[in-house]
């Protein structure tokens, strides 16, 4: 989430906030930059700014601007750049108006400046009066804007999921030290290879030495692990050399990594894992701020769900063996499994051969 989605109450401002109007007080927020127009004719520039959904209009003149600098940062702005400004907002004439004006200018700095001209048809958003396109045209658009490197957290749906991202971060790391779980962050580059992972590795130059970026941080969890930290986890970033990829990333992601003293059998694997996808939708379910971002990232994502649970009597979630799993994958999805490509085909060939029961 950008600078530019602080509430107004967290703005540095100098005697009143960009939600008070009718002051002529002087004011510092960070926006970004929706149009602008230049009359060179006239040696006049207008430009609108908008943040938290409140748009700011200003227009400068080259003859009347006080200071030049601010009138030569101004011919420099583009549509999506992130600016800081220090100026008086007024509220208009008209009490209709959406629109606040921005006037004495005494400062006007490019935090983020944007590629100019971008197409206009990328907006998700709109000043009122403007005309966007339709629902399924802008989400008919999404790789197209994430390849221009627009993410509107302006836009109440794309910020709620980066909220939500965050909150299970944070979920998960209460969750953990709950469960006394140590955090241990583990190398991502490093210059030795792990065992059984040779294929995953990115070999890179250190200077003259090979070097690669990590695929795990399981090797060094189970260090800790070995040192009597019985419980240890990282949230981290992985690698993989995988060649499926796109023009935006490469096989890079974030993981949760666990590693703890079984003190019975494997079951605790399970016991753990379904206590903390549990805890972890509850908490996104329950809690109302988390509930309410759900409802706006719905609205341009209609299709999302709600983290629902399907939980047994006892408060678990369903399991199931990998057989069952393959047939309702085949008899309610349609869909089979390659069996050359299942790991498990020569075990399960096997064992039903041994029963007299492989056809």
């Amino acid at each position: 989430m950008g600078a530019d989605e602080l509430p107004a109450n967290n703005l540095q401002t100098s005697g009143s906030d960009s939600n008070k109007t009718g002051q002529n007080e002087g004011i510092a927020f960070t926006a970004r930059v929706h149009n602008i127009s230049v009359d060179e004719n006239s040696g006049s520039i207008a430009f609108l700014l908008r943040k938290n959904g409140q748009f700011f209009q200003s227009e400068l003149k080259s003859s009347g601007c006080a200071d030049s600098a601010i009138f030569t940062t101004a011919q420099c702005l583009t549509p999506e750049s992130l600016v800081r400004i220090s100026c008086v907002v007024t509220a208009p004439d008209n009490a209709t108006s959406e629109t606040l004006f921005i006037t004495q200018i005494s400062s006007l700095d490019i935090l983020s400046e944007a590629t100019a001209n971008l197409p206009s048809n990328l907006k998700l958003h709109g000043a009122p009066g403007e005309t966007l396109p339709s629902l399924n045209e802008r989400i008919l658009l999404l790789d197209t804007r994430l390849d221009h490197r627009l993410l509107d957290a302006r836009v109440a749906a794309t910020a709620s999921i980066f909220k939500l991202f965050s909150a299970v971060h944070q979920l998960a790391v209460k969750y953990m030290a709950i469960h006394d779980f140590h955090y241990i962050p583990t190398p991502a580059f490093v210059g030795y290879e792990f065992p059984a992972e040779e294929e995953d590795h990115f070999y890179l130059d250190y200077l003259g030495r090979q070097a690669m970026l990590a695929p795990t941080g399981e090797v060094h969890l189970g260090m800790a692990l070995a040192a009597d930290l019985e419980r240890v986890y990282d949230i981290h970033t992985v690698f993989r050399r995988e060649p499926k990829s796109d023009g935006r990333h490469l096989t890079e992601f974030t993981m949760l990594e666990l590693v703890f003293a079984l003190k019975n059998d494997w079951t605790e694997i399970l016991e753990l894992a379904d206590s903390l996808l549990v805890f972890l939708l509850r908490s996104l379910q329950e809690d109302d701020k988390y509930a309410k971002l759900t409802a706006a990232a719905q609205r341009l994502y209609p299709a999302a769900g709600s983290f629902k649970l399907g939980l047994d009597k006892n408060g678990k979630l369903p399991r199931v063996r990998f057989d069952e799993a393959k047939a309702i994958l085949r008899d309610h999805l349609n869909r089979v499994a390659n069996a050359e490509e299942d790991l498990t085909y020569v075990l399960v060939a096997t064992n039903l051969a041994k029963v007299g029961h492989y056809r």
